[in-house]
């Protein structure tokens, strides 16, 4: 399913997915709704025309990441709050808004839309910086020494 939701982006449609959840108890917000997918301005750049070998990252952090080749990466938020994630709503304001070029792209985003119209992001995609742009910025080496401790 990730792997459509990223085909349509790529092609600018708007892909939905109608899912029917069974109601739980204790969780309000389950029942039917619907996941959609949109691409920022940005993704037309990511020229991303062929397939790409996907593998499920392996840091430690708070989401899943699915990394797709060394060019992509879909970070699967794993605590849903309703409405925009931050780190969404801070990439695209960089990537659309203010066009800050020294942070990974933001290249899109998949939310979840509940029958009551209340929304929720779900995973956000984002272009992946190579490791050696990362290690020779020299960002570290022009940091105050307390922060390299």
């Amino acid at each position: 399913m990730i792997e459509t939701l990223l085909s349509h982006c790529a092609q600018r449609a708007a892909p939905v997915f109608e899912f029917i959840d069974a109601p739980q108890a204790d969780d309000p917000g389950a029942g039917a709704g619907r996941l959609d997918a949109r691409s920022s301005m940005a993704f037309a750049d990511a020229h991303v025309s062929q397939l790409l070998l996907s593998r499920v990252g392996s840091a430690e952090q708070s989401n899943t990441s699915i990394i797709y080749g060394e060019r992509l990466i879909l970070k699967l938020f794993r605590r849903l709050q309703p409405g925009e994630n931050p780190d969404v709503e801070i990439g695209h304001f960089l990537t659309e808004i203010a066009r800050f070029p020294r942070i990974a792209p933001f290249l899109g985003e998949i939310t979840m839309t509940l029958a009551s119209g209340e929304k929720t992001t779900v995973a956000m995609l984002q272009g992946l910086w190579p490791a050696r742009a990362m290690a020779g910025s020299g960002s570290l080496n022009s940091s105050p020494a307390s922060l390299r401790r």
